[in-house]
């Protein structure tokens, strides 16, 4: 039975040991051939911490997406879910601190480095001076700034008679 304290709030130090000894308990099973069921695993760890089955699945998710990316093996039926916590990386970190030897029976894949064509996109061609002149039509006509400034002087232009027939109150451009 899960914890209804623990439902939504971050997993602790303890609980992520706990769920990353099981599941690398889970890969050596798979990785040695030997059968293991997923749920049952579930249930103890569900008992033990007190997290609810979806959200040990989740994190055993996670999990394999950390793995994934460090480029050791996952457990097959724990497709890598990308959205975690760097907690996870602590919690692998200890486990294989403590299990040095865990890594030298762990398939290995060597991190492949990408060609720069897919690492970089090619840069854009340049565009050649008056190449388009609709887009100088456009800049010309988008000029915000510029009829400010017209209005501005406009207002400015004005006789004091005339000021006093403008909308009291403080004037956009700073005027009296």
């Amino acid at each position: 039975m899960a914890d209804e304290a623990k439902i939504g709030t971050i997993w602790q130090t303890d609980d992520l040991d706990a769920i990353v000894a099981d599941h690398f308990a889970m890969l050596a099973a798979d990785l040695a051939g030997r059968p293991y069921v997923k749920s049952k695993h579930s249930k103890e760890l569900m008992a033990r911490i007190g997290r609810t089955h979806r959200s040990i699945e989740f994190k055993h998710q996670n999990i394999s997406a950390v793995m994934d990316e460090l480029g050791m093996p996952w457990i097959p039926g724990y497709m890598p879910k990308r959205n975690y916590r760097m907690a996870i990386f602590d919690a692998i970190d200890r486990y294989l601190s403590r299990h040095e030897d865990i890594l030298e029976s762990l398939p290995i894949a060597p991190i492949a480095a990408k060609p720069l064509s897919e690492v970089f996109v090619p840069e854009p061609p340049l565009m050649q001076p008056n190449s388009d002149p609709a887009s100088f039509r456009i800049e010309e006509t988008c000029d915000p700034l510029g009829k400010s400034r017209l209005v501005l002087g406009v207002a400015h232009a004005l006789p004091a008679r005339q000021l006093d027939l403008l909308p009291h109150g403080p004037r956009p451009y700073g005027g009296e």
